[in-house]
């Protein structure tokens, strides 16, 4: 498990700060669930599942062409919620089924 602001240094050192956003836009994509949501603890211990930093990236990317309703939709429908922790094969394979 890992804390957000520790995934959202993961995604900096990846693809740089300018391309990724404030710590309070992505606990609003994990509510809205366009990312997992927080799966032990609370506000300032909340942590989320490892896979995190990477559904971060892939909403990043996907945000160009689709909108962020659409992202959680998607990932509805390929039973990701807000709770559930996948590794990253898991989550690679169900996102190239849509």
């Amino acid at each position: 498990m890992i804390s957000l602001k520790e995934a959202r240094q993961k995604v900096i050192n990846i693809i740089g700060q300018d391309k990724v956003p404030a710590h309070t836009t992505l606990r609003g994509w994990a509510n809205k669930g366009v990312i997992s949501g927080v799966i032990e603890g609370n506000t300032q211990k909340a942590k989320y599942p490892d896979i995190i930093v990477l559904e971060i990236l892939a909403a990043i990317e996907l945000k160009n062409e689709y909108t962020l309703k659409k992202i959680a939709e998607a990932r509805s429908e390929i039973n990701f919620t807000k709770k559930d922790y996948y590794s990253k094969e898991n989550y690679i394979n169900k996102l190239s089924s849509l």
